[in-house]
């Protein structure tokens, strides 16, 4: 739950609208264009009215999208799948960046995922609330260890 709830802090930028609805070919109207146009001055009207109460309150989108999206995010989440599948999370656990970076590399090329560069591992680790920190000898990230590993 945690992981989904770091995931729709962290993308916010677009929403998937479902259409679950197929108008069957025999319903169809053939002179909807038609209609439609002769509507443009309302329609046009409809849509200033609806910016005008987005830029007055934000965008309120139907628990329909939100769903949706949040799905589809999931699905998409390559990093959290590697988390979820490769690592444990604990606030006492730390793990090096270089084995950390090695296996995430390993599953995004079996997933069939192009690995990112290691910065962009980097940040993606650090944008999920895992604290680097460094030692005289490596750097490490707090809160994740690899699974099977021992520190």
């Amino acid at each position: 739950m945690e992981r989904i709830a770091q995931l729709r802090l962290g993308v916010s930028r677009f929403n998937l609208i479902p259409f679950g609805t197929t108008i069957p070919p025999e319903e169809r109207d053939p002179d909807l264009t038609g209609k439609l146009r002769l509507e443009w001055p309302g329609i046009l009207a409809w849509m200033i009215d609806g910016c005008l109460q987005w830029q007055d309150r934000g965008l309120d989108p139907p628990k329909a999208v939100t769903d949706a999206t949040a799905a589809y995010l999931e699905a998409e989440d390559a990093m959290g799948a590697w988390l979820q599948e490769c690592c444990a999370i604990n606030a006492h656990h730390s793990d090096t960046s270089a084995a950390l970076y090695a296996s995430w590399k390993s599953w995004a090329e079996r997933a069939g995922e192009k690995p990112w560069s290691q910065k962009r591992f980097a940040q993606t680790l650090e944008a999920r609330g895992f604290a680097p920190r460094r030692t005289k000898t490596e750097r490490r990230y707090q809160g994740l260890m690899l699974l099977g590993g021992t520190q």
